[in-house]
C-alpha cells in the first residue's frame, strides 16, 4: 500500500488470473519507489489454484491488491485498476509478462512532461528467451528513424496491446476511455480512444517491457464459436473505425479474406464457421459496426461539457 498517494507518478495495473508465480516475477520487475504504486486486480481466480489469505508476494511495499469477483475478464480488470489508480502516468501490464530492468530511468525522461501518450518498443520473446520479431516493434524504429507517417499511424493504430504504452490518466479520465469487457481483444478499442483522441504524443525506440510468448497463450488457444463470432464483431467495428478516421488502406473486405483463406487451407475449418456467421448475421453485424465511432462521438461531446 502506498502511504502517500498525492507523490505517485506512476500506476501499474496488472490483471491477474491463475499465475500467482509468473505475477511475482512482473510485480518484481517494477522496482518500488515513494512515486510508484502497483495495482493487481484479480479476475476471479481459481482458488484452488492461488489462495490469497496464504499467498505472499516477496515485496509487498507498493502494492494494492483488489480482489475482482465479477468474472468479466481482463478488460474489466484493467478498468477496475483505472479507477483505483493515483498516479499521473497509467502503465499496463500483463502478469504473465515483465519489465525491463531499466524501464523506469527510461521513462523517468518523460515523468513531467505534457504527454498524452507515450508510446514505446518492446522485447518480444518465446520461452525459451529467443528474441521474436513482431511489425510493432519494426514500425516503432522505422518511425524514430524515419518519421514516416505510415509508420506512426501503425504505431498508434494497429498497435493494440495496452503495454507498449505510458498513458496520461488525466486525459483517460477526460475522454473516459476505457476497455472492452470482452473474453479477448479487450485491449483494440481502448488503443482506439487514446490514439484518436491524443493530441500530444511521443515515440520512442527504447525497450521498456518484455513480451513473451507462451505455447498456450490465451491468443493461441483454439477458438469457440462464441469467441469467433466476437471476433467477426470486432473485425467490422474496426473496419469502420479504420474508414471514419482515413485508414481505408487497412479496411479490407472480410468476405474476400476469409474466402481466400478457405482456399489456401489456412484455418479453414474456423475460416468456415467465419463465412457462415458473417453471412447468417450479417445484418446484426452491420448494425453494432458503428459502435466504436458512436461511442467515441459521445465521450467527445462529454468531455466538452466538462470544459
Amino acid at each position: 500500500m502506498v502511504e502517500d498517494i498525492s507523490m505517485i507518478n506512476y500506476s501499474f495495473i496488472i490483471p491477474h488470473k491463475n499465475s500467482p508465480q509468473l505475477l511475482n516475477r512482473c510485480v518484481n520487475s517494477i522496482p518500488r519507489r515513494d512515486d510508484v504504486e502497483i495495482i493487481v486486480v484479480d479476475d476471479n481466480s481459481d482458488p484452488n489454484v492461488v489462495d490469497w489469505k496464504s499467498f505472499k508476494f516477496d515485496d509487498t511495499r507498493c502494492l494494492t491488491l483488489i480482489q475482482d469477483h465479477s468474472g468479466k475478464g481482463a478488460g474489466n480488470a484493467r478498468n477496475v485498476g483505472i479507477d483505483n489508480a493515483h498516479g499521473r502516468w497509467l502503465l499496463f501490464a500483463d502478469a504473465d509478462d515483465y519489465y525491463e530492468k531499466d524501464a523506469l530511468d527510461k521513462l523517468d525522461k518523460y515523468k513531467d512532461s505534457d504527454l498524452d501518450i507515450l508510446y514505446f518498443n518492446y522485447r518480444f520473446i518465446d520461452e525459451e528467451g529467443h528474441d521474436l520479431q513482431h511489425p510493432v516493434k519494426d514500425n516503432v524504429t522505422r518511425y524514430c528513424k524515419t518519421q514516416d507517417r505510415d509508420a506512426l499511424d501503425y504505431v498508434k493504430y494497429k498497435n493494440y496491446t495496452p503495454w507498449t504504452k505510458m498513458v496520461n490518466a488525466n486525459f483517460v479520465h477526460k475522454y473516459n476511455c476505457r476497455y472492452e469487457c470482452v473474453p479477448s481483444g479487450n485491449d483494440m478499442f481502448f488503443s482506439f480512444q487514446i490514439a484518436y483522441f491524443a493530441k500530444t504524443i511521443k515515440v520512442i525506440d527504447e525497450s521498456i517491457y518484455v513480451y513473451i510468448l507462451y505455447k498456450h497463450s490465451q491468443t493461441n488457444r483454439n477458438w469457440n464459436k462464441d469467441k469467433i463470432f466476437r471476433s467477426l464483431i470486432q473485425h467490422v467495428r474496426r473496419n469502420y473505425f479504420y474508414k471514419n478516421v482515413g485508414l481505408k488502406r487497412w479496411d479490407y473486405n472480410l468476405y474476400i479474406t476469409i474466402i481466400k483463406d478457405i482456399l489456401m487451407h489456412k484455418n479453414r475449418k474456423k475460416s468456415i464457421l467465419k463465412l457462415w456467421y458473417l453471412i447468417r448475421y450479417s445484418r446484426q453485424l452491420d448494425d453494432s459496426r458503428d459502435y466504436y465511432m458512436r461511442t467515441i462521438r459521445n465521450n467527445e461531446e462529454k468531455s466538452k461539457l466538462q470544459n
